[in-house]
């Protein structure tokens, strides 16, 4: 009886596991949506139609949104909303009522509806929307702070023991890594000694980078945030203000992303600045919009494609080098195909492909041909070499 319970309690076990992997493996999106519509005198049946259809629109909102990464949100908003404007019955698979309801003359409906993933990924791309996970670089904030009656400002790259964060940099690390970035905690920076302008209010590009680099951070955001009278005045209380300027640099190739400027201005209690209050505020307000520019350089690199040579050559070349193009092209895996030199014998051509030499050759490698086969012979930095054969 034992045995029989264990045989069961597994059987179960792998049912459930099975139905998991299912769904996650399945081409489609099911998602749920609801609607509503008014009874006028058209009557229930018209009511019904136009309650469904919003529900289905609904469910298709919920598709596109769940599809979705919060980056790709941010910076393709725009292109986003259009989206969600179109009809949704045009892409739904298929749909099911769930229920409905009449309260006084209005119908209230919901539905379970499916979507093809592939076509929502054909949604995106058509529209210019770059839906691929991307790896979010670590961070390293370099901000110097200065209070109003400070005589320098605070560095925690040039402190020797126990280096911390200053107030704004908590400020924009707190934006960065609720965004799903890592930031590097302030550390005891041993070439210190070598930077050559020691008074500097602000690291120079290299001594920011070199210390970027220390941590392998992707990207290091430099820059100085000082506070000063605010100069306003609300019923006799004073203010504070904290300008902020910011630069940020990918630290692998050194190129300038974004610069962004914040003049924070805070009413003071009590005859007290509420400095504190001001470096934190100028923080978080420009973290979010360093967050943006940031994801929208990511996106536009990621988007950009490399043109790759392929070398082509074999027996009765011409007529399956003509197949094979039709097939690479037809196959979407590439963008533009553009004939260099072509022979009876050989040819060389350009694609562009988003991605390396490598990942282009395990695409193609994947392809079927009528008629003969490939044999990817070389595998270089923006090449490919491909000789075409006969199938036993």
């Amino acid at each position: 009886m034992k045995v029989l319970k264990t045989i069961l309690v597994l059987f179960f076990i792998n049912l459930i596991c099975f139905k998991a992997f299912a769904v996650e493996d399945s081409p489609y999106i099911s998602v749920k949506g609801f609607g509503s519509s008014e009874i006028r005198s058209q009557g229930f049946a018209e009511a019904k139609n136009e309650a469904v259809y919003n529900a289905i629109n609904d469910a298709y909102k919920a598709a596109l949104l769940s599809y979705l990464p919060e980056d790709v949100l941010r910076v393709d908003f725009e292109k986003i909303i259009v989206l969600l404007k179109k009809d949704g019955k045009n892409l739904v698979h298929e749909f099911q009522v769930l229920g409905e309801k009449i309260s006084a003359n209005i119908l209230e409906t919901a539905v379970s509806a499916r979507f093809s993933k592939k076509q929502i990924e054909n949604l995106f791309s058509v529209n210019g929307i770059v839906i691929e996970k991307i790896t979010l670089p670590e961070i390293m904030l370099l901000v110097s702070e200065k209070d109003i009656e400070d005589y320098d400002y605070y560095q925690w790259w040039k402190i020797d023991e126990n280096p911390r964060f200053g107030i704004t940099e908590k400020g924009l690390a707190s934006e960065f890594e609720s965004s799903g970035f890592k930031v590097h905690p302030p550390f005891i920076y041993s070439k210190r000694s070598d930077f050559r302008f020691e008074s500097a209010p602000v690291p120079d590009k290299k001594d920011a980078i070199n210390i970027g680099l220390e941590k392998n951070a992707g990207i290091v955001v430099v820059g100085k945030s000082h506070a000063e009278p605010g100069g306003n005045k609300i019923k006799g209380v004073d203010t504070v203000k904290v300008v902020l300027r910011l630069i940020v640099f990918n630290t692998g190739n050194g190129e300038e992303i974004c610069t962004v400027s914040k003049d924070i201005i805070i009413k003071s209690e009590n005859g007290i600045y509420k400095t504190r209050e001001a470096f934190e505020k100028a923080g978080k307000d420009s973290g979010q919009e360093v967050i943006n520019k940031i994801n929208s350089y990511i996106r536009a690199k990621a988007d950009i494609k490399n043109e790759i040579g392929i070398e082509v050559f074999g027996e009765n070349f011409f007529p399956r080098f003509i197949a094979f193009k039709s097939r690479l092209i037809n196959s979407e895996i590439i963008d533009g195909f553009k004939d260099k030199e072509i022979s009876s014998k050989n040819s060389l051509s350009f694609v562009s492909y988003k991605g390396s030499s490598k990942e282009l050759a395990e695409k193609i490698v994947q392809l079927s041909f009528d008629g003969f086969g490939i044999s990817i012979t070389d595998i270089s930095e923006g090449k490919i070499k491909i000789e075409l054969v006969s199938v036993d």
